[in-house]
């Protein structure tokens, strides 16, 4: 089921705050650029070991729950991990504004999303907002930033 199973407290968003900064990530990602070109969707999503603390998160907020880093998938030695993912605009919507309040590292992506997710839906998105997407790449990049 995709759908919050009850109402978050405020407890619960500061808690689903403090995941998101530490082990998760709000970005915009361009959609199968080979059918859909311009085309961009926002993704939220935690990944993490922990799979009673994702269930109760996906249980409470909604989302898509996953196993990733499987033996199966070739990676014999790596343990198994799990990623819950929120992949659509009114989705990722609640959930930023729940947590922007709450959010110390992924504030500014936050907000850059949100921006997005208030935009109305394209076929194809405007120069202004692949800028928005430009940023929040740019805020999530790894390493010395110049």
């Amino acid at each position: 089921m995709n759908c919050p199973m009850k109402q978050p407290s405020e407890t619960d968003w500061a808690y689903l705050a403090g995941v998101i900064d530490s082990d998760g990530s709000i970005i915009l990602t361009p959609v199968n650029p080979k059918k859909q070109p311009n085309s961009l969707r926002p993704i939220v999503s935690i990944t993490n070991r922990d799979f009673a603390m994702l269930k109760w998160i996906k249980d409470t907020f909604g989302g898509w729950l996953s196993t990733i880093n499987h033996p199966s998938l070739g990676r014999p030695r790596w343990r198994i991990a799990y990623v819950l993912q929120i992949s659509y605009k009114q989705g990722c919507r609640g959930i930023l504004q729940g947590i922007l309040p709450f959010l110390k590292v992924k504030q500014r992506q936050a907000e850059i999303v949100l921006e997005f997710t208030n935009r109305p839906n394209h076929i194809k998105y405007t120069s202004e907002e692949w800028q928005l997407y430009h940023k929040v790449k740019e805020l999530n990049m790894r390493g010395n930033q110049p």
